[in-house]
């Protein structure tokens, strides 16, 4: 392994927490359920969607994100492609919250 892929996977864990994170303020800030602090980040993700909160192009980036992410975790083998696209990902899903 080397040090482009554990760094790869290392920004893909790191960046996916703070996904995760944000996503759990949205549902928080739209109130989407009382047991929002069990659910998973896909859940929330779903939730807000079907509220109208997330657009199924923003639910799919999420989506995407989450595997790439689980791999990593997981101890998959992550390329650099692999950790370009996790970031173009990030960038774009970082449009869909700031709208």
């Amino acid at each position: 392994m080397t040090w482009k892929v554990v760094f790869s996977a290392a920004a893909m864990l790191v960046a996916g927490a703070a996904q995760g994170q944000e996503i759990h303020d949205l549902a928080v800030e739209h109130n989407l359920s009382e047991n929002m602090d069990k659910m998973r980040v896909d859940q929330l993700a779903l939730g807000l969607k079907s509220k109208g909160h997330l657009t199924l192009k923003a639910l799919k980036t999420i989506s995407e994100m989450r595997n790439l992410r689980n791999r990593a975790a997981h101890n998959a083998e992550i390329t650099v492609t692999d950790a370009l696209q996790f970031d173009e990902l990030a960038r774009r899903m970082k449009k869909f919250l700031d709208n």
